[in-house]
């Protein structure tokens, strides 16, 4: 504790402190100061008639702000002078008491009326700075308006006890982790220790025979050995079969100004916990607490615990699984219990959820015994658990097995699985492989959502697609389908069987609350859960909804198509990116329309043409060479030579080097210190080199001026176009771009650092080398246009053009695109990316979070053909009315006889074909280019020309009608599919560069002609 933090000064500070706000508050309050036998206190009164509001009381900055001893001390005082109304107060916290509450040791909650934390305020020296200032004051206000309403007979709410005794438990994780200097790595542990002592306490209280009671000395200010005492509590709880305490003892890392608090916070926690009282609590408002607080654990541990209305959507599914009705879901019940059919359900809960979704699943099987084992995937996640397994020991339809040795042979019929960890997929793996569930068992995975598309989960997609039916796959869009937001999706899968149904991938648009309330009819705020979710089943359940649809967008999924590599496809909204390519292709140009785009120098020898300062220095070299005149001044011939020395779009560059211009006539060098670095540079042979010997003289560089904008080649970790605003020269390590316009230069290299602008880019990317810029991709860049440029407020963007651009995935706040919103993007960057999004290009909020979403996966991995195909595919069927062959043709060809089907396979050389008709017979002669492959002769001129056509749309294994009539009939249809996709895809296809063309041509002529 700081010398100058005695209490005397205390109260001296926050003493002011309330008069201050008083003064600055429209509040009509007086404040005046006494000093009593039980010390001094502020008495605020009514301005009009001096009636006594509040009795303020201040405290040490270290202090616990819910010391009994200083409550009751001030509590007499109040007393005495008939204050209804108790206000007390640290540096750190704030709270308003009911004085007659506290008299009467009412229970806590019901003595609070308001609490409220200050910004972390480490001793009165801190106020000197105005923030810790001003954050005081506005708490100190807040306090005094609920003591001022209370005083005068107003209504005051006091907080359940449930949300109480987690607020309590929440602050004490935030005072702790504060005194740690708020490190990372040691929130964790301090999210732990509350942890530790919650349970350890709620454990003692229930068996007070087998767990001592945890008692801290009160005299000591050693949070060392505070901590000491409780991880002694903690061992000795895990040797009494309290299995989820650490193994290890916890420690912190606590700032040494900051050791007082930490040692006052756990004291504080500890005095919380016995005057709360926990055996007070009914089981409801047990389940609450804990089921809040292991919302909030989950929350600072990122480990996603799927929220109660995905739970309970789940639960449904689950339900209808294990042959029990959705409708009429509760009569149903009784009867299949009778009859034997459903009396027990043996269950298995892996992972942080610890219960969740069981918990749900008794909502819709009350008759239904549990046999629930539950069990931790990580040695992190055992907390979790426990606070999980808390929660089922209070419902007398569970018998828990708590982290019980799961048995390989015992005949599972639900197994829930979470994980939030990619190491966790080995245990999925094992899962899988292992584990026996019984007939017409169920298994419920709750993973992270680029499951169905990241490489490293391939070996499990392709082992759930094996031993396994695929029913449900759920994804969410607008809301999180977990708590906190880590990206989850939610799979259901069953044993395979010898007939299966399709899959089921659900997309949701909206809430689920929302969903909830359309699939009822509106009526879902009055109907059970039980109810709500069933009928949002029977909604999804009803086929596919269509793509535009507004609540959730419902694809079919034939097992066999889930071979594919990804899956993804079939949860990403391809109508969103198909929406937004039109948009922006309608708003923007590209950037070779405006500007001369070119490779930066090519030198051939850098370290001869671009001296370091030092060796300018060393050397004497003249400054006329690396300088220039700029206007009335001179500048220095900056070059820029690799991508580390652009720091900030307009900042001056880090570079050290300055390039040389030297004039073709070498006898105006002479006894210059230039013609001595030339020379000793033709002594080791620099001029023989290839790259400089074709330029005539080769010291001569061919400068024209220094570029608008750089475009650094490399961005390996971040996304940096500068501004050359201090005429800097770029060698081939950036790409050159003078504009037509130069002074749209600011607003263009804004619009191009913007994440909209790296996504029109990421767009139209061709290569493999992610981290590579082209002269190609700097060409293709579409840029708005220039009354849209004009629009921009540079100066609102100011801070962001100056500022070090940090990595890109920084600068978004997330490593994948199921992480990544609003919510995680940098202040600034938010700020011009909304301009774009909204008024260049007016996206929608579900365009917004899609284009971040498929900018940070396209920087990462090279997927923009694929989504790109599927999107013109979408405006190719919307536009031009291009109906793909798996919903017209295929079907009519699987309704006919084996026998009258003939299928041909084409080679993959194969580029097209042609139809002939010979004097005899029609032909079909298929190509290779310009080459001729073979020529097949065909019965009929209508089976000729639909093998031709479906050739020529991109088909390699083609069925057709063996009876020349049915291939008759087809014949028009396939000319109208050929006629309208050629007319779309040269349409479409024009907005995208050339070498585009024939990939994006063969991708999407693949994704229609699938049957």
């Amino acid at each position: 504790m700081h010398a100058a933090d005695g209490i005397a000064r205390a109260r001296e500070v926050l003493f002011s402190a309330v008069a201050d706000a008083i003064k600055h508050s429209s509040l009509p309050l007086n404040c005046e100061i006494i000093s009593v036998l039980e010390g001094s206190f502020a008495v605020i009164r009514s301005e009009s008639d001096a009636r006594p509001v509040a009795l303020f009381d201040a405290l040490l900055p270290h202090q616990d702000v819910f010391d009994e001893f200083a409550i009751d001390r001030t509590r007499k005082v109040a007393t005495r002078l008939n204050i209804p109304t108790i206000i007390t107060s640290t540096l750190q916290q704030s709270i308003v008491l009911h004085a007659q509450a506290v008299a009467s040791k009412q229970c806590e909650e019901q003595q609070v009326l308001f609490v409220g934390r200050q910004i972390n305020i480490e001793c009165v020296a801190n106020l000197e700075m105005p923030s810790y200032k001003v954050a005081l004051l506005r708490t100190l206000k807040e306090a005094l308006l609920v003591a001022n309403q209370h005083a005068s007979g107003g209504k005051i709410d006091h907080p359940a006890t449930a949300q109480f005794l987690v607020s309590r438990l929440t602050s004490a994780v935030q005072y702790l982790h504060w005194c740690t200097g708020a490190d990372r790595t040691q929130k964790a542990n301090a999210l732990q220790i509350v942890q530790q002592t919650f349970v350890y306490m709620m454990r003692q209280e229930r068996a007070p025979e087998k767990y001592s009671p945890l008692v801290l000395p009160t005299t000591t200010t050693s949070f060392q050995l505070l901590l000491d005492i409780l991880n002694a509590y903690s061992a000795d709880g895990s040797r009494n079969q309290l299995w989820c305490m650490p193994v290890k003892p916890l420690s912190l890392k606590v700032l040494a100004t900051r050791a007082p608090h930490c040692a006052s916070a756990l004291q504080s926690l500890v005095r919380f916990l016995y005057r709360f009282d926990l055996g007070r609590l009914s089981a409801d408002e047990m389940n609450s607490s804990l089921a809040e607080f292991l919302s909030v654990s989950a929350s600072w541990s990122q480990l996603g615990i799927p929220k109660s209305s995905v739970a309970s959507l789940v639960a449904a599914v689950v339900a209808k699984g294990l042959s029990v009705g959705v409708d009429g879901l509760i009569e149903s019940v009784g009867g299949l219990t009778r009859n034997g059919n459903l009396s027990e359900v043996n269950v298995l809960e892996i992972g942080p959820t610890g219960g969740t979704l069981t918990q749900e699943l008794s909502k819709f099987l009350p008759d239904v015994t549990f046999n629930v084992t539950v069990a931790s995937s990580r040695p992190t996640q055992n907390m979790m658990v426990e606070l999980s397994e808390l929660l089922l020991r209070n419902n007398s339809n569970f018998h828990v097995d708590y982290n019980a040795h799961v048995k390989r042979d015992e005949p599972w019929q639900l197994v829930c699985f979470t994980f939030n960890h990619g190491a966790d997929r080995h245990l999925m793996q094992f899962i899988l492989s292992k584990i026996h569930f019984a007939e017409n068992g169920i298994c419920v995975f709750f993973l992270p959502s680029n499951f169905l598309y990241h490489n490293s989960f391939k070996t499990i997609r392709n082992s759930l697609r094996t031993q396994y039916e695929i029913q449900w796959v759920v994804t969410s869009d607008l809301e999180p389908l977990a708590t906190p937001d880590v990206g989850m999706c939610a799979l259901i899968v069953k044993k395979k069987s010898d007939s299966y149904s399709p899959a089921r991938f659900v997309y949701l648009r909206s809430s689920l609350d929302r969903l909830f309330e359309f699939a009822s009819g509106g009526n879902a705020p009055d109907a059970s859960i039980q109810k709500r979710a069933s009928n949002v089943i029977s909604y999804l359940e009803a086929g596919e909804l269509g793509k535009m649809n507004t609540e959730a967008v419902v694809k079919i999924v034939p097992q066999q198509l889930l071979a594919n590599s990804a899956w993804d496809e079939f949860v990403v909204p391809h109508d969103v990116l198909a929406t937004m390519m039109s948009k922006i292709f309608a708003a923007t140009t590209r950037l070779a329309d405006i500007a001369t785009v070119h490779s930066g120098l090519r030198t051939g020898a850098t370290e001869v043409f671009a001296p370091t300062i030092r060796e300018i220095d060393t050397e004497k070299i003249e400054s006329e060479y690396w300088q220039r005149a700029l206007g009335n001044s001179h500048a220095d011939n900056i070059v820029i030579t690799t991508s580390t020395e652009l720091e900030t779009i307009s900042g001056v560059p880090a570079s050290e080097r300055r390039l040389l211009l030297i004039p073709p006539d070498r006898s105006a060098l002479a006894n210059t210190a230039v013609l001595a670095r030339i020379e000793s540079a033709e002594h080791e042979s620099v001029h023989l080199r290839p790259s400089v010997k074709g330029r005539e003289p080769w010291w001569s560089l061919r400068v024209e001026k220094p570029p608008s904008i750089i475009i650094p080649k490399s961005q390996t970790d971040r996304w940096l176009v500068a501004l050359n605003a201090h005429g800097a020269f770029v060698t081939d390590s950036c790409i050159d771009v003078q504009l037509h316009n130069p002074e749209c230069a600011a607003a263009v290299s804004v619009w191009m650092n913007s994440t909209v602008g790296l996504f029109t880019m990421k767009l139209l990317r061709s290569d493999e080398f992610l981290a590579d810029v082209t002269v190609r991709d700097a060409e293709e860049f579409r840029v708005p246009s220039a009354e849209k440029l004009r629009e921009v407020d540079l100066k609102l963007h100011k801070d962001f053009m100056h500022r070090h651009m940090m990595s890109f995935e920084d600068e978004v706040g997330a490593t994948n695109r199921e992480m990544v919103s609003s919510t995680t993007v940098s202040t600034d960057r938010l700020r011009l990316d909304k301009f774009f999004m909204e008024t260049v290009f007016g996206f929608t909020p579900e365009e917004q979070r899609w284009m971040y979403r498929f900018t940070i996966e396209w920087w990462n991995t090279h997927t923009n053909i694929r989504h790109v195909a599927k999107a013109l595919c979408v405006l190719l069927q919307t536009e031009y009315k291009v109906r793909p062959l798996s919903q017209w043709y295929g079907p009519r060809i699987e309704q006919l006889p084996r026998s009258a089907v003939q299928h041909l396979t084409l080679n993959s050389t194969i580029t097209h074909a042609e139809h002939r008709v010979s004097m005899f017979t029609s032909q079909v002669a298929f190509y290779s280019h310009d080459k001729l492959e073979n020529v097949i002769d065909y019965s009929s001129a209508a089976e000729a020309e639909c093998i031709a056509l479906l050739c020529n749309v991109g088909m390699r294994h083609i069925a057709l009608p063996s009876d020349a009539l049915l291939a008759a009939e087809l014949l028009p249809e396939l000319r109208t599919f050929q006629e309208s996709l050629q007319r779309g895809l040269v349409v479409l296809i024009a907005h995208f560069p050339a070498d585009l063309h024939s990939v994006l041509r063969r991708a999407v002529q693949e994704q229609l002609t699938k049957t």
